[in-house]
C-alpha cells in the first residue's frame, strides 16, 4: 500500500522502529517485484504491560517543523495503540541543463541553449492512526488499525531559458513559471488474525488491507517569450487510487531445524488519472491543449502463490529452497483516445539459499533469486507535466516488466573486533527499462520582423530495449577501533555491460523550408565498464551521554555509448544527547553537508550534446527533541508469555522495495 516509500519512511517516527532487516536475495515468501532486495521494517507495538509513549518535536532548515505523540496501552487482553502527526516540509530543489547544437555533417556549432530550474515544494500533512490487538487466547490473536492522512500543497518552480549564438552571445531569455496547489487525502484499513500451534514457530497468520487515495492538483504555467508574446495555460489533474491486498501464511517446523511455508497473496489495484490543461486567450477563453489531455483507467490484477522449504543437513550444511508463482492481468484504459492496452503473464520465481558453517565465526552462503521489476504508475501515463514545454516527458502505457536473475555467494567471518561480509555476485537483466531521448523542432512565434522562428525541444519517454549483465564484489564490515568508535562499511564494485539499440520515425519540423519532416530518430543504450558504490559510517559515543555520526556515500560514474552519468561524493553529519536519565533524546543533523548531491550526466548525439544536472533537495538542517514515558506492570508483563517462553507481542512487519 506504499506508493511513496520516501514520504513513507519520513512519516514513521525513528522511535517506533524496532530493527531495519535488508535482504538482498528475498526468498519466495516475500513479492517478487524489484530489482535489489528488500527492506524489512519491523515496527514497535509496544511490548510492555500498561502505558507506554513518546512525543517528538522537531524543525529545520529549510522551512520544516512537525510533532508526533504515539501512545500505546497494554493489558492482558489488549494492546491498544495510536499517533498522531504534524508536519510541515518546504523542500527546495534545483536543476540546469546547457545543450549544444551543431550541424550533423560539418560539426560546426551551431548555438546554445541554457535551462535553469528552481522547485519550491511545501506540504502540510496531517496523520492520524489508530488500532488494537485482542489476544483471545494464548494462540490467538486479532488486530485492526485504521489511518487517515490528509496533505495540503503548493508547488512553485520556474523553468528559465537562455538562448545564445555559436559566440555565446545571448539572443533572449524565456521562462515558464508554475504555481501548483495540491490537496491528497489517504486512508488505510488493516486486518490480521495469527494462530500459533502449541509447538514453537507453527503458526497460521491472514492479513488485509484496504487503502484509498485522492490527489486533486489545480495550477497554472505562466509563460514568457518577449513583451509581446506571453501565455498562461491553467491545469487540472485528479488522481484516484484503490487498493485491495490479502495475504495468508503458514509456517510449519519439521523436527529440530526443518521448516516448511506456504502462502497465497492477492492484490487488487485501480488508478484512475483525468489530467486536463487549457490555454487561455487574451479575450480569456480557454482552448484545450490536446497534447496535456488523458483520461486513464489503470487496473492491474496480481495473484501470488508459494511454497518453500529448508533443513539441515549434519551440523555445518543447511538449504532453503523456494518457489513462488505470480500472474499480473492489467489492463489500461485510455478514454481520450479511445485506446485499449491489455495484458497477462504468468511468472515462475524460485529461490535458493545453501549455507556450509565451517565454525562458529566461519561460514559461506549461496543464493539465488530471480525478481521481477513492473513499470511504475507514474511510467504508464502518457505524459509528465505540461510546466517545461522544451523538455516534455511522456510516458508509455506498453512497457513489460524487467527480469533479474541474481546469484551471490558470500563468506561471513568475525577477526577480533572485525566482522566482514565479502561477496561475489552477478545479476543478469532482460527487458530493460530505458529512457529514449530524442530532439525535435517546432514553431516558436514571429520575431520583430514578422519572420517565424523555431527552437529544439526534447521529448523523453521509457521504452524495454536492452539487456544488462552486472558482476562484482561487495563488501559489508563493521569494526570496533575502540569502546566508543565503531566504524560501518560498505563498499559495492562492479563491472557491467549494457546492450540495446532503439530507433523510431518521428515527425518535425524542417527550420530552413519549415515543412514538415519524417526523421530517424536513434539512441545507443550500449557500453561497458566498471563503477563502484559506497557508504562509510563512523559512530562516536562521548563523554556526557553525546553521540556522534558522520557518513560519507559515493555513487561512480556509469557511461553508454551516448551518455555518461558523473560520480557524486557527500556527506551527512549527526550529533545527539540523552537527557533526563535517558528518557530523552536531543538530535540535530545535517543532511548533505556539503551541498553535492546531485545527478549529473551527459548525452551524446549526432546533433547535439546535454548536459543535466538535478538536485531533488539542498541541504538541510534538522533539530528534534523526544521524550519516552512508560508506565509498566512488570509482575504482569513477567506472566504475559506464551508456553514456550517467548514474549506476546513483538512487532509489526512493513516490506518495501530496496531503492537501489
Amino acid at each position: 500500500g506504499v506508493s511513496d516509500v520516501a514520504e513513507a519512511l519520513k512519516n514513521i517516527p525513528a522511535e517506533n522502529v524496532e530493527r531495519i532487516e535488508l535482504v538482498t536475495n528475498p526468498s519466495a515468501r516475500y513479492e517478487a517485484s524489484g530489482s535489489a532486495g528488500i527492506i524489512n521494517i519491523v515496527l514497535k507495538k509496544g511490548t510492555n504491560t500498561g502505558f507506554n509513549g513518546s512525543v517528538t518535536v522537531n524543525g529545520g532548515i529549510p522551512k520544516m517543523a512537525g510533532v508526533n505523540v504515539n501512545l500505546n496501552y497494554k493489558t492482558k487482553k489488549f494492546n491498544w495503540f495510536t499517533s498522531l502527526g504534524t508536519r510541515y516540509a518546504d523542500r527546495e530543489g534545483e536543476g540546469a541543463a546547457f545543450m549544444t547544437n551543431f550541424d550533423a555533417a560539418s560539426k560546426a556549432i551551431t548555438g546554445y541553449r541554457a535551462t535553469d530550474r528552481t522547485n519550491d515544494r511545501s506540504r502540510r500533512n496531517y496523520n492520524i492512526r489508530f488500532g488494537t490487538e485482542y489476544y483471545l487466547n494464548d494462540s490467538n490473536t486479532l488486530g485492526l488499525s485504521a489511518g487517515y492522512r490528509y496533505n495540503n500543497g503548493n508547488n512553485k518552480s520556474l523553468v528559465d531559458y537562455n538562448y545564445f549564438d555559436n559566440g555565446m552571445t545571448l539572443l533572449r531569455n524565456e521562462y515558464n513559471l508554475q504555481n501548483e496547489k495540491e490537496i491528497e487525502n489517504n486512508f488505510d484499513l488493516d486486518f490480521n488474525y495469527k494462530h500459533e500451534f502449541d509447538k514453537k514457530g507453527h503458526e497460521l497468520v491472514f492479513t488485509g488491507r484496504f487503502s484509498t487515495q485522492k490527489e486533486d492538483e489545480d495550477g497554472n504555467v505562466f509563460g514568457y517569450k518577449s513583451a509581446n508574446d506571453s501565455s498562461l495555460r491553467l491545469t487540472d489533474n485528479l488522481e484516484k487510487q484503490n487498493s485491495v491486498v490479502v495475504t495468508a501464511d503458514y509456517v510449519r517446523p519439521i523436527g529440530e531445524k526443518g521448516k516448511f511455508e506456504l502462502g497465497a497473496r492477492a492484490d487488487f489495484s485501480d488508478t484512475k488519472t483525468d489530467n486536463k490543461t487549457f490555454n487561455q486567450l487574451a479575450a480569456g477563453n480557454l482552448v484545450p491543449d490536446d497534447r496535456f489531455f488523458s483520461n486513464v483507467d489503470n487496473q492491474q490484477n496480481i495473484f501470488a502463490a508459494y511454497a518453500q522449504y529448508g533443513n539441515a543437513i549434519g551440523e555445518k550444511f543447511q538449504y532453503f529452497a523456494g518457489l513462488r508463482l505470480e500472474t499480473s492481468d492489467m489492463d489500461i484504459k485510455n478514454y481520450t483516445t479511445n485506446e485499449s492496452i491489455s495484458k497477462k503473464y504468468t511468472d515462475l520465481f524460485p529461490t535458493l539459499t545453501l549455507n556450509y558453517k565451517l565454525t562458529d565465526k566461519n561460514e559461506f552462503q549461496l543464493s539465488y533469486s530471480r525478481r521481477i521489476r513492473r513499470p511504475m504508475g507514474f511510467m504508464l501515463m502518457p505524459f509528465f507535466s505540461a510546466t517545461d514545454d522544451r523538455n516534455v516527458r511522456y510516458g508509455n502505457p506498453d512497457l513489460n516488466p524487467t527480469y533479474t536473475n541474481s546469484l551471490e555467494l558470500s563468506y561471513i567471518t568475525s577477526i577480533g573486533k572485525l566482522m566482514v561480509t565479502p561477496s561475489l555476485f552477478y545479476q543478469r537483466t532482460t527487458d530493460m527499462i530505458n529512457q529514449f531521448q530524442r530532439k525535435n523542432v517546432r514553431e516558436n512565434g514571429l520575431n520583430e520582423l514578422g519572420a517565424m522562428t523555431y527552437e529544439d525541444i526534447f521529448i523523453t519517454k521509457p521504452i524495454n530495449v536492452g539487456e544488462e549483465d552486472r558482476y562484482g564484489l561487495d563488501l559489508t564490515a563493521t569494526y570496533r577501533p575502540a569502546k566508543w568508535w565503531n566504524l560501518m562499511l560498505n563498499v559495492n564494485l562492479f563491472g557491467y555491460k549494457r546492450t540495446g539499440y532503439y530507433e523510431e520515425y518521428n515527425e518535425s519540423i524542417d527550420p530552413v523550408t519549415g515543412g514538415t519532416i519524417t526523421k530517424l530518430d536513434s539512441q545507443d543504450f550500449s557500453g561497458d565498464g566498471f563503477s563502484s558504490r559506497g557508504r562509510l559510517s563512523s559512530n562516536f559515543t562521548l563523554p556526557a551521554d553525546f553521540k556522534v555520526q558522520v557518513a560519507g556515500n559515493y555513487m561512480g560514474s556509469i557511461k553508454t555509448a551516448q551518455q555518461k552519468t558523473e560520480d557524486n561524493l557527500s556527506m551527512d553529519f549527526s550529533l545527539s544527547k540523552d537527557l533526563f536519565n535517558k528518557r530523552a533524546t536531543l538530535t540535530f543533523n545535517v543532511r548533505d553537508v556539503f551541498n553535492s548531491r546531485k545527478r549529473e550526466s551527459t548525452t551524446f548525439a549526432q546533433d547535439y550534446t546535454n548536459y543535466e544536472s538535478m538536485r531533488w533537495m539542498v541541504r538541510s538542517y534538522n533539530l528534534s527533541f523526544t521524550y519516552r514515558f512508560k508506565n509498566t506492570n512488570d509482575k504482569d508483563q513477567k506472566n504475559k508469555q506464551r508456553p514456550d517462553g517467548e514474549e506476546m507481542g513483538g512487532g509489526e512487519e512493513m516490506q518495501m522495495q530496496s531503492a537501489s
